[in-house]
């Protein structure tokens, strides 16, 4: 995961500095360039994709540009709980995972995810693929249980999932009653206009379900979401080998 920038900077040059009693002052710029290539940190939204696809993949992959901040931390914690195993090298610049193959291991413990959104709402469906017989709680702080995911979970169930709300407010924490046949898959029928999280979450599991997975967006007339967000997902499916096919509009 890199990217690369190139800045242009232009001098800012004083002619005249203000007296104590003159609010104003008068400054020239001059236009000049300086090239060069710029390491930009890595993107939240593109590293914790990333993560769960080579977690979810087969064999090893190496990963660099990763952002390191408290939404990937909570992703590689909650994945080693899960039985995914990684390594550093001595830069902490490249990240070496061991793909589950879809397989991930029922976790002893709640997988807390402080306030990362994309993360809690990506495992949501992921832990569906648990082909273990238990219960996987999802939870986080305070500010995390205030924000909703029922759309995402109430499409889920309807697949044959198992997801309850622990506090009953359509937000985590979440308790995913899992099973020996892990995540059915299917038609699954989501909102378009409130979260291409959830629409992320269902496709990056998809292509690991027991059967192929119809994801239907259903617009109401509003449009879709955040759409270039989803094609960020896409491109990584089809980055990591996995075939998706667009059919009838929002399909």
């Amino acid at each position: 995961v890199k990217r690369q920038q190139t800045r242009t900077h232009a001098p800012i040059m004083p002619t005249a500095h203000p007296s104590p009693a003159d609010p104003t002052e008068t400054v020239v710029v001059s236009p000049s360039k300086a090239n060069g290539n710029v390491a930009v940190p890595g993107s939240k939204s593109i590293s914790n994709r990333v993560l769960l696809l080579a977690a979810l993949g087969d064999g090893e992959c190496k990963v660099s540009g990763l952002l390191h901040s408290d939404d990937t931390e909570v992703m590689l914690i909650a994945l080693k709980k899960m039985g995914v195993q990684y390594s550093w090298d001595d830069k902490k610049e490249v990240l070496t995972l061991i793909g589950a193959n879809g397989k991930l291991s029922l976790p002893s413990s709640e997988l807390y995810m402080k306030n990362a959104g994309t993360a809690t709402r990506f495992l949501t469906t992921a832990v569906n693929l648990i082909e273990q017989k238990g219960t996987v709680v999802v939870t986080g702080n305070e500010r995390m249980k205030l924000r909703p995911i029922g759309d995402l979970v109430t499409a889920l169930n309807e697949t044959g999932c198992n997801i309850t709300f622990k506090e009953g407010k359509g937000c985590p924490p979440l308790a995913v009653e899992t099973t020996e046949l892990g995540w059915k898959g299917g038609k699954v029928v989501l909102a378009a206009n409130v979260s291409s999280q959830y629409v992320s979450s269902v496709l990056i599991s998809a292509p690991f379900a027991k059967e192929p997975v119809t994801l239907t967006l259903d617009d109401r007339g509003k449009g879709i979401c955040s759409r270039p967000y989803i094609d960020i997902t896409l491109d990584l499916l089809k980055q990591f080998g996995i075939g998706v096919e667009e059919g009838p509009p929002h399909v």
